[in-house]
């Protein structure tokens, strides 16, 4: 919080420090610059994650998106083996156990994720979407009061929906909007 510059934290030095951690480091001046190593996390700043369900045999792993993601050999274990998820398959994850610092390991297993959703089929560019969306905590469903709403909502126009308004319904229209 009270750095003005950017500190460079080689891979070596992260700990279990993860992309948006809030952490402690101890830094010094060197060959790239400010450079330092993670002494603590202080808060994590990522509880969800995106990626490809992988499975090898009887192991099933979510190999993260986000290359930032240091996890074993880029893998992610899954709780309950993924679920129904199928081999290839594009899915939101809920980080359940984050890693623990390897000073304190002894036997801590790293870092563990519970599939919340499946998002689709990996290439598919709404799977792509779905993956912004999910990561960015942006809604994707109308609260309930809004959806009461509009089941109240009159299905038909009424002659005095037409006052002061010119009917164009009749012309054809071009939108930017895709199908879905």
């Amino acid at each position: 919080d009270d750095a003005d510059v950017d500190i460079f934290i080689p891979a070596r030095f992260r700990d279990t420090a993860l992309d948006g951690d809030r952490v402690r480091v101890t830094t010094w001046l060197g060959v790239k610059g400010v450079e330092g190593r993670v002494e603590e996390v202080l808060s994590r700043g990522r509880a969800k994650l995106t990626g490809t369900i992988r499975r090898a045999g009887r192991h099933v792993y979510l190999e993260p998106d986000d290359p930032r993601i240091a996890s074993t050999y880029g893998q992610v274990a899954l709780e309950e083996a993924g679920g129904t998820a199928s081999e290839g398959e594009c899915a939101l994850a809920e980080i359940t156990q984050y890693p623990v610092s390897s000073a304190r390991r002894a036997g801590a297993g790293g870092l563990v994720a519970r599939v919340i959703r499946i998002l689709g089929e990996s290439g598919d560019p709404r799977t792509e979407v779905a993956k912004v969306i999910a990561c960015a905590d942006i809604p994707d469903t109308f609260p309930e009061e809004v959806q009461a709403a509009a089941a109240h909502a009159p299905a038909e126009l009424l002659p005095s929906d037409f006052a002061d308004r010119v009917d164009l319904r009749d012309r054809p229209f071009l939108t930017i909007d895709p199908e879905t």
